[in-house]
């Protein structure tokens, strides 16, 4: 009998002891780890570009004024500038918190080479966005010779393969059944409309600083019924009586907001050149205008609609 109750005396103990344990072990959950956002933690709702130079462009070995755009709905307070992956500078954001901001810089490359070029754009809660990268070649380069390689393009001629086609009218049936299939997909051609398109000035101004905007931001709303795939603006100068205009630049333009699509373009930046009576240098239309058309691509490349060419954009030389 004393064996028995030795034994369930030894059960009850490991019981409370357990008990005990298991109430103890609860209260030490330790809690999940947070991840903590800091200023080096990318933000994705903050973005940034660059709008010159472009991925490729060439540019001469002289003076070029670098020009991006960073954004974010709650705010842009700084960008930063990186050169071969070292950073040149910090920018404060000239116009305070604003959602869109314009940032320049007045590059001066010592020697010919390749240069990467990268953008961030900071919100004003501390996030930084992703690098924005371009890579640019600086000096006399006479790539010209690899353009005229598009000549090659000139066998467009073998085309005419599709005479081979003529053969069907042995088939007096199947021709009238192509023909009815390609009338269909014109129908299934998704409608490109450019609402809204305009500029955010009438007048941009070159040299000084104190007269007003040095760039030109372009807008157009596309509705998304039209499935655009690609959006892309192409500027040139002109003089003010059409008599002489530089050759068109195109860039690529980005999504604002919802619908709207933006671009922008420095004539200074834009159009420099070594030689100030080069046609292209903006300086042969200091008393010009700037001239822009809108372009869109949809139906997996294959169908590209582009608006009229508007040119209500002065330029005026600033004396301040």
């Amino acid at each position: 009998m004393k064996i028995i109750y030795g034994s369930n005396l030894m059960q009850k103990t490991l019981m409370v002891l357990t008990a005990f344990l298991l109430v103890f072990l609860s209260g030490c959950n330790v809690p999940a780890a947070r991840t903590i956002q800091t200023s080096e933690n990318p933000s994705f709702g903050t973005t940034a570009w660059l709008d010159a130079p472009l991925e490729g462009d060439m540019l001469p070995l002289a003076p070029y004024k670098l020009v991006w755009h960073a954004s974010d709905d709650a705010g842009i307070s700084e960008s930063e500038l990186a050169i071969n992956n070292s950073v040149v500078q910090t920018f404060p954001s000239p116009e305070g918190a604003g959602k869109l901001v314009t940032f320049e810089y007045d590059w001066n490359p010592t020697q010919p080479g390749e240069y990467v070029l990268t953008v961030r754009g900071k919100n004003t809660s501390g996030g930084w966005s992703e690098p924005s990268t371009a890579k640019v070649f600086v000096g006399e380069f006479t790539p010209t010779p690899t353009i005229t390689v598009t000549p090659s393009l000139t066998p467009t001629p073998t085309l005419t393969e599709t005479p081979t086609m003529t053969a069907t009218p042995s088939q007096t049936d199947t021709p009238t059944a192509t023909s009815t299939l390609t009338r269909t997909p014109t129908s299934s051609i998704p409608l490109i409309q450019f609402i809204n398109p305009g500029s955010n000035v009438s007048t941009v101004f070159v040299y000084g600083s104190g007269c007003g905007k040095k760039s030109v931001d372009v807008r157009v709303t596309i509705p998304k019924s039209s499935k655009v795939e690609k959006v892309s603006v192409r500027f040139r100068l002109s003089k003010s009586d059409g008599s002489q205009s530089t050759t068109w630049i195109t860039t690529s333009m980005y999504i604002e907001s919802g619908e709207t699509w933006l671009a922008s373009m420095s004539p200074e930046a834009n159009f420099m050149t070594a030689d100030r009576n080069n046609i292209n240098d903006f300086r042969q239309y200091l008393n010009g205008r700037v001239e822009y058309q809108f372009s869109a691509v949809n139906m997996s490349g294959t169908n590209t609609v582009s608006s009229p060419i508007f040119s209500n954009v002065a330029i005026q030389m600033c004396d301040l």
